[in-house]
């Protein structure tokens, strides 16, 4: 039974209550959007040097290294007889200037707003600089452009005030780097106070400072890592990798496709240019390979310390191969995974990468693949089964046909084989890259065949770069037709490097989210998950590190130590807890089953709060792009703690069947206690409301009614939570259960 009752979004609801809150103040505000200062924090992007140049978008921090003047961005910064500043017109951008027109080197104490001097040269072309920017400097260029609509909150005026802090070299300005920026959304002037994005002074603290995690391998487990700011800093900034440690590293085992012999994998878009005739003069005479400088590929790693150079070709290419939609007639390329497969007898640090880009297949100077190598303690031979060691290493090409080499640093914790090359960057985006481009040169008359790519056969599938496995071509370039080695070289040291954070990342351990802001005086909590399904463990020990990188200078790094602990699975137990092999005489019983977990988390105290999934017993937080949770609790002040229902955004089937169990007065949701029963004849709503019966603090049981989209039926359940008065926080999401037959479940 289902009350009819006014249902709205949860935006929706937002708004109506603020507008009710307003009405209900005496005191009227003036001006202020409630965006504040904006400060992006660390970006340290490079200025690509050349005519195209780097654009930038003040509202999002997003830089675009192929230069567009036009579209969805504000300032483009490139060399044109130095380092040069041009306006993109979208946004009705402008820069100060000096009083004779050039763009102005600000300092730390100066003000941009108002009463700024601004110019655009009139769209005509660039805005000329002041001779400081190509001689060298470190300063910041103040900026105007139109914002409103762009932030989260309405901008009086429309336009905001900011500046984007740049470093410059002599004596053209480049190589040059956009450190930060920063920008009041409320259309305020803004003074630049520096240290960093435009002051940012923040104290980071991460704990507890080791997690312990005791897990069936068939089961998961949960625990909040909080991330603190101290009083009075500035915003902090965070993100989070999950890593294994060094000397234990787990391949995807079991998550490998059965694709059999990749030779009858339908290559699809896998196209082979041919460059012979254009290759085989400059080369042969400028980069000479002799056969006893070319070292197998397979050489084994000295134990002194002594570089040793892994390199597979024979200084000349023959071929060059894309992944791309030409034979069928298309224009589009699509990022792939292009990496020689070497070995190492120890740990060693790849130190050093070189790649040789080929010249008429559309590669052009300013372009920026992503260096990458993987690990697979195995030598199983099976690129699927490697794990992906460091992070993005995004280089910028400045020519072709000729080695260019990429400083590095790569651990590699043990003998094993390991896969060195790249991803053609801005290939990887859905739907591909205008332009059909051939960035892999190959050399098919040396051996062996060193060779591997991975990626996706279908059109607008990005190709997974963590987890090669889920890509459908996987394997070496022999297989698919090409024997060869990809001109691709590294070098490395023995013994490795180390460290905390230097191991690959796992997907056995996971963070949810990944990244955030802490205010000044704030903390939040990050999920951390263990699931040894997701690695392919079996019962053992394992370590791991949760690896938090911040814009705190003195903490940029805060690695927190993970142990766990994963047990035998618990056989499934029929009714009456009796342990069979076949329950009901055919195949184990499914009906019935009571899933639950443990959550001891708090709800988030703001306005977007946290959300709960059942079905993938996921607490986060709230996440507008995520429409399969069901539950949100957030506070909406000055109305105290609210729900958010997820009815809007259930199949139509569940349409009016899913939300709260209510009390007797058929609004309000109740507080629920042991013995109580949530299922088909509970009275339910689905409006996004006030928790009154919450508000005032219960330690109780909300029951929930559910769209399960692993059993696509609606499911019954409960959260235990703790609330205070007077709005309900702090509050504390302690456990969960539901059945997941679509029974009715009664709370213990």
């Amino acid at each position: 039974m289902t009350v009819s009752a006014i249902r709205f979004s949860k935006q929706l609801g937002a708004c109506v209550l603020a507008a009710i809150a307003a009405a209900a103040t005496a005191t009227a505000t003036a001006g202020g959007g409630g965006n504040g200062i904006i400060l992006s924090g660390p970006l340290n992007h490079a200025v690509v040097d050349n005519i195209g140049g780097t654009s930038l978008n003040m509202a999002t921090s997003a830089f675009d290294d192929l230069g567009p003047v036009s579209g969805d961005w504000d300032f483009n910064f490139y060399e044109s007889a130095g380092f040069a500043f041009y306006t993109i017109e979208t946004y009705a951008t402008q820069y100060v200037v000096d009083n004779t027109g050039n763009v102005m080197v600000l300092h730390v104490g100066d003000m941009v707003g108002p009463s700024s001097v601004f110019s655009n040269n009139a769209g005509t072309g660039p805005v000329p600089s002041a001779p400081q920017w190509a001689a060298g400097t470190d300063g910041y260029a103040g900026v105007k452009f139109n914002c409103d609509g762009r932030l989260p909150n309405p901008v009086p005026g429309g336009v905001c005030y900011g500046f984007v802090h740049i470093t410059t070299t002599g004596s053209t300005g480049f190589p040059a780097t956009i450190d930060d920026t920063g920008l009041d959304g409320d259309g305020n002037a803004i003074t630049i106070t520096g240290g960093g994005g435009g002051g940012v002074d923040p104290s980071a603290t991460v704990t507890p400072t080791s997690l312990d995690f005791t897990v069936a391998a068939d089961a998961t487990a949960k625990q909040a890592l909080n991330i603190a700011n101290a009083a009075g800093s500035d915003p902090l900034t965070y993100s989070i990798e999950t890593r294994g440690n060094r000397p234990m590293l787990i391949p995807h085992v079991g998550t490998a496709k059965n694709r059999g012999d990749n030779r009858n994998v339908d290559i699809g878009k896998l196209e082979q240019l041919d460059h012979l005739t254009h290759r085989l003069a400059p080369m042969l005479t400028s980069h000479p390979a002799p056969a006893q400088n070319a070292p197998a590929p397979w050489t084994p790693v000295g134990v002194d310390g002594t570089p040793t150079v892994f390199q597979a070709d024979d200084g000349t290419y023959e071929n060059t191969i894309g992944l791309n939609n030409a034979q069928g007639g298309g224009n589009e390329s699509f990022g792939a995974v292009w990496v020689n497969r070497f070995a190492a007898t120890g740990a060693l640090t790849i130190d050093s990468i070189s790649i040789e880009w080929p010249s008429a297949t559309g590669i052009v100077a300013g372009m920026q693949p992503n260096l990458l190598v993987y690990y697979d303690a195995s030598s199983s031979g099976d690129l699927s089964n490697a794990v992906r060691l460091g992070t993005d290493t995004i280089v910028t090409i400045a020519g072709s046909d000729a080695f260019e080499t990429y400083p590095t640093s790569f651990s590699v914790p043990g003998a094993g084989d390991i896969y060195i090359g790249f991803v053609d960057a801005w290939a990887l985006v859905d739907g591909g890259f205008e332009g059909i481009v051939s960035p892999a040169a190959i050399d098919l008359d040396s051996s062996p065949g060193a060779a591997f790519l991975s990626g996706q056969s279908a059109a607008g599938v990005l190709t997974d770069l963590d987890n090669l496995a889920n890509n459908d071509l996987t394997g070496s370039a022999s297989s698919f037709g090409f024997p060869g080695n990809w001109m691709v070289r590294a070098t490395g040291t023995a013994g490795g490097g180390g460290g905390p954070c230097t191991g690959p990342i796992v997907n056995w351990l996971s963070a949810n989210p990944t990244n955030g802001t802490v205010a000044g005086g704030s903390n939040t909590d990050v999920s951390i998950k263990a699931d040894p399904t997701a690695g392919g463990l079996a019962a053992g020990d394992y370590t791991g590190e949760v690896c938090v990188t911040t814009n705190d200078p003195a903490h940029p790094l805060i690695a927190v130590p993970v142990s766990l602990t994963v047990t035998s699975a618990v056989p499934a137990t029929c009714a009456g807890g009796a342990d069979e092999i076949f329950c009901d005489g055919f195949d184990p019983a499914q009906a019935g089953t009571v899933v639950s977990g443990t959550i001891n988390q708090p709800v988030a105290d703001n306005a977007d709060g946290s959300s709960f999934d059942f079905a993938l017993d996921d607490y986060h937080a709230y996440d507008a792009s995520i429409t399969t949770d069901d539950i949100n609790l957030y506070d909406l002040s000055p109305g105290g703690m609210f729900v958010y229902w997820y009815g809007d955004a259930v199949p139509p089937e569940a349409a009016g069947l899913t939300g709260g169990v209510v009390d007797s007065g058929g609004v309000d949701f109740a507080v629920l206690h042991s013995g109580d029963t949530v299922g088909p004849s509970s009275i339910l709503s689905a409006g996004s409301i006030a928790m009154t019966n919450w508000q005032g603090g219960a330690d109780g049981y909300v029951g929930v009614a559910f769209w399960n989209e692993s059993t696509s039926a609606v499911n019954y359940g409960y959260i235990h939570m703790t609330t205070q008065s007077p709005a309900g926080f702090p509050a504390q999401v302690l456990n969960w259960a539901y059945d997941n037959s679509g029974a009715a479940i009664t709370i213990p």
